[in-house]
């Protein structure tokens, strides 16, 4: 027996090539832009640079202060020891907050990483401060071009708006994955 997901790319490949559907499904995304460090695979790979969260040790967040503030807010829930090595500093009233969340804020525009052993060590300002893993706030591609081909509604960066139940505003079009950005309650 062919699996099901099989037999629709048999179809999608035969004749007439179209597909007939009540409901359609968009996979969609974002691809995460890595920070500058030549070895990011290989960190990735090893659990060391991440974009999910993990509980460790000491971890630092690195990005523009506007992208990488809530991930670092965030990740403050999982390590006692979160820094967010800021590469650019552009929302002075995102500092207090930081603060008073125990959220270390380091100016690092000229910020290098270097793998050393099992750690990652950051480069900046004249400092090395080696930490247990980083995750990446520089921002991110939106890949939600076909959604939007179909006039799905969506905010100034791309992202997809639906309501709770994953829907857009193209009637039967859903997205389960990202990117969203607006949630609206619907009954």
């Amino acid at each position: 027996m062919v699996p099901p997901q099989e037999t629709v790319r048999k179809q999608a490949r035969s004749p007439p090539h179209r597909l007939r559907s009540a409901r359609r499904r968009l996979p969609s995304g974002i691809v995460d832009t890595h920070p500058p460090f030549q070895e990011w695979r290989g960190a990735v790979a090893d659990g060391l640079l991440r974009t999910a969260p993990s509980v460790t040790l000491r971890i630092a967040v690195v990005g523009p202060l506007d992208q990488a503030a809530a991930k670092a807010l965030f990740l403050r829930g999982y390590s006692r020891d979160v820094t967010l090595l800021a590469t650019r500093l552009n929302r002075d009233n995102l500092k207090p907050g930081l603060a008073e969340a125990g959220v270390h804020l380091v100016k690092a525009s000229d910020l290098s990483l270097r793998r050393v052993g099992h750690k990652l060590e950051a480069i900046y300002e004249g400092r090395t401060v080696e930490f247990d893993v980083i995750y990446p706030a520089m921002g991110a591609e939106v890949r939600s071009q076909l959604a939007l081909s179909l006039g799905a509604a969506h905010t100034e960066q791309d992202y997809l708006e639906v309501d709770d139940h994953q829907r857009t505003s193209v009637a039967g079009l859903y997205t389960p994955d990202l990117p969203i950005a607006v949630v609206s309650s619907t009954e």
